[in-house]
C-alpha cells in the first residue's frame, strides 16, 4: 500500500478486548477509503513498540555496548554508531572512569545542626553472600579513590545493600563534611570524598549542577531532571548536531554517562516514569496495568468498594 513504519503514529494505550484481555500495538495510521460515491478515512492500528539493537563499540571489550533504535534510518544509524565509537571516553565503563566534577564548579555540603549529637551505629552483621557483595564494592571504591579510610569518626553508619544498575559519585564532598559520611563494615571504617546518592539534599545539588551545565540547551534541544536527560530533535537531520553539542558539554565538565541507561536514535522512550512519543506524553502500560484490568462494577457494593 506504500506505507512504512515512519507513517505510524505511536500510542501507549493498549487494546482491551470484551473479555478484559489487553494487547499492546505498535501504532495508528489513517488510510483514505474510497467506495462508489463515498470518501472516508478509517483509522487502523498496528502491533508493539519500537525495538532496540545492542551495538558493540569496541571489539576488544565486548561488554562495551549501547542501545540504538532499530527503526532509525540507516544513514543516521551509521553516524550515531561512528560518533559513539569516537566518543567512548564520555561513558563510565568502570568506577575509575568517573573523574568527578571540578570542585570549583560545585561542591556538596552537609548543613548539620551543631546542637545535634553525633550518631554512631553498632556494627550490623550480614549474610555471607551480602558480605561478598559489600567487600567487592568497597574494593572497587578504594581502587577508584572514591573513599578513604578513617580511624576515629564522630559520625558512623552501617552499609545498606541495595541492588542498582549503577552508582553515581561525581560531585566532590566538602572536605569538612567528608568524615560525616563514614560507614563501617567487617574490614574497617571508611568515608566518602565524593557525594554518594542517599544523603540529604543531594538531588538539589545535582540538579543545580545539570542546570548550570545545560542552561543553554534545556527547553530547546534537551530536557534534564537530576541524572535523567533527553536530547530531542524535531528533525532526524538535526539529531547528530544536538548530540555532538551535548557530548562536548559532558566532556567539558568531566561528566560521564552510564552506558546501561543510554538509548540513542529512538522516536520514543521512557522519561521520568512516562512514555514520551511523537504524540506527546503518555502513561506507561506496565504502570497502569492494574487500572486497565480492573473489572467493571456489577452491583452497588462493588461501586462502594471502588470509591472507598
Amino acid at each position: 500500500m506504500g506505507f512504512s513504519e515512519k507513517d505510524l503514529v505511536q500510542n501507549a494505550v493498549p487494546l482491551v478486548g470484551f473479555s478484559g484481555e489487553t494487547k499492546q500495538y505498535f501504532g495508528e495510521i489513517v488510510i483514505p477509503t474510497f467506495a462508489e460515491d463515498m470518501n472516508k478515512q478509517r483509522e487502523y492500528i498496528a502491533p508493539p513498540q519500537e525495538k532496540l539493537d545492542e551495538v558493540f563499540l569496541d571489539p576488544q571489550f565486548l561488554a562495551r555496548t549501547v542501545l540504538v533504535g532499530a527503526r532509525c534510518a540507516d544513514n543516521i544509524r551509521e553516524q550515531i554508531i561512528e560518533f559513539l565509537r569516537t566518543n567512548m571516553d564520555c561513558f563510565a565503563w568502570s568506577h575509575s572512569d568517573m573523574i568527578g566534577i571540578d570542585p570549583s564548579v560545585i561542591i556538596h555540603r552537609l548543613n548539620v545542626d551543631p546542637s545535634f549529637l553525633p550518631i554512631q551505629h553498632k556494627r550490623r552483621k550480614f549474610a555471607p553472600e551480602r558480605n561478598e557483595v559489600i567487600n567487592q564494592e568497597v574494593d572497587n571504591l578504594l581502587a577508584a579513590g572514591k573513599i578513604m579510610e578513617v580511624n576515629y569518626p564522630e559520625w558512623l553508619s552501617n552499609v545498606m545493600v541495595v541492588p542498582k544498575k549503577n552508582n553515581k559519585w561525581r560531585i566532590k564532598m566538602n572536605p569538612k563534611d567528608q568524615e560525616k559520611t563514614a560507614f563501617r563494615y567487617d574490614r574497617g571504617l571508611y568515608y566518602y570524598n565524593v557525594m554518594p546518592f542517599g544523603l540529604k539534599k543531594v538531588g538539589s545539588t545535582y540538579q543545580r549542577l545539570v542546570n548550570r551545565m545545560f542552561k543553554e540547551k534545556i527547553g530547546r534541544t534537551m530536557e534534564v531532571y537530576i541524572d535523567d536527560m533527553v536530547v530531542k530533535s524535531e528533525k532526524a537531520e538535526q539529531y547528530m548536531s544536538h548530540l555532538e553539542n551535548t557530548f562536548s558539554i559532558l566532556r567539558k565538565y568531566h561528566m560521564k554517562l552510564n552506558p546501561l541507561k543510554c538509548t540513542f536514535g529512538v522516536s520514543s522512550g521512557k522519561f521520568l516514569g512516562y512514555l514520551v512519543t511523537q504524540r506527546g506524553i503518555e502513561a506507561i502500560t506496565e504502570q497502569i496495568k492494574a487500572v486497565l484490568q480492573l473489572e467493571s462494577p456489577q452491583k452497588p457494593k462493588d461501586v462502594q468498594s471502588l470509591t472507598g
